[in-house]
């Protein structure tokens, strides 16, 4: 699996097969894409996922951490059997592999595809059921607890096994299906609107940061109060010292979708606003100097 760490600006790469599936990695890396992009071999605690590959990874930037779902694995020399479990990998400072147990029935033997649905706080999984030769479509709700659960969708969906690929289409809250190979897309619509959900949220709460925030010399740090608006984020910022002030805001799939530097006469306060944005959590991400803090806010 390959994902794309946007904080850090790097990208995660876990397991894989070589050249037959005798031959299968559960070694994670990192590909630091700075001037010299450059390989860092990651070795996070815990007990870690066996060796698989065709499995899925996700950025859940509202927890600071990286989903691993499902994906083929070999015993011994054996046939491939497929793994429906759910793994996450934190992204602080000492990573740390941690399974999950969602409740519920989980997915059977299914070939996956999954993508974030962010306004509903979730994992949505398409993929080809083997044994009903159907697909199917499922969600795992991560809020407020884990919970599997299979979706009855209505209408004429898709019949063939060709590889999906997900996209979410925030503006008409629908799913996009597009199979490949037949160059056919498909569309899941929601009768209900989302409910407001996610990761609490408090207008001082810190989201875990992939490095401590570190104090200036005065002892100060970088402090943040935030007003829930809708479709904009309104923040005081209380500084420690004068220099450029560099705000950023993230959504939960890890994007960028705004930035701005700011000229801070501190120690004071600066007040900042950033609209246009739709609703859902976001992260975040205050620079001053070596100071660097983390926040979760909620645009309603």
């Amino acid at each position: 699996m390959t994902v794309y760490d946007p904080v850090r600006h790097r990208v995660l790469i876990h397991g894989g097969v070589g050249r037959n599936t005798q031959e299968m990695f559960g070694d994670m890396w990192e590909l630091r894409l700075e001037t010299d992009p450059v390989w860092v071999r990651l070795t996070p605690q815990g007990e870690d996922p066996a060796a698989r590959f065709r499995h899925t990874a996700l950025f859940d930037g509202a927890r600071n951490r990286v989903l691993v779902l499902g994906g083929l694995r070999a015993i011994g020399h054996g046939p491939v059997e497929f793994v429906n479990d759910v793994w996450e990998v934190s992204l602080e400072d000492s990573p740390r592999w941690t399974r999950l147990q969602p409740a519920g029935d989980s997915p059977g033997d299914i070939s996956t595809r999954a993508i974030l649905d962010t306004r509903r706080d979730r994992v949505l999984l398409f993929g080809y059921n083997l044994e009903l030769e159907r697909n199917e479509l499922w969600e795992l709700a991560l809020s407020p607890a884990l919970q599997w659960r299979r979706l009855e969708v209505e209408g004429e969906g898709p019949i063939t096994r060709f590889d999906p690929v997900l996209a979410i289409d925030p503006y008409r809250d629908r799913l996009i299906v597009y199979m490949t190979g037949i160059g056919q897309a498909y569309e899941v619509t929601w009768h209900e609107a989302p409910a407001v959900t996610g990761p609490a949220v408090a207008n001082d709460a810190v989201a875990r940061a992939p490095t401590a925030a570190r104090a200036s010399p005065a002892g100060d740090v970088l402090r943040f109060h935030a007003t829930h608006r809708a479709g904009a984020v309104e923040a005081e910022i209380r500084v420690p010292s004068s220099g450029e002030l560099s705000v950023e805001i993230f959504d939960v799939a890890g994007r960028r979708v705004a930035s701005r530097s700011l000229a801070a006469a501190g120690p004071g306060m600066v007040r900042w606003r950033s609209g246009g944005l739709a609703a859902g959590v976001y992260i975040v991400r205050l620079r001053q100097g070596q100071a660097t803090r983390f926040h979760r806010v909620l645009v309603l």
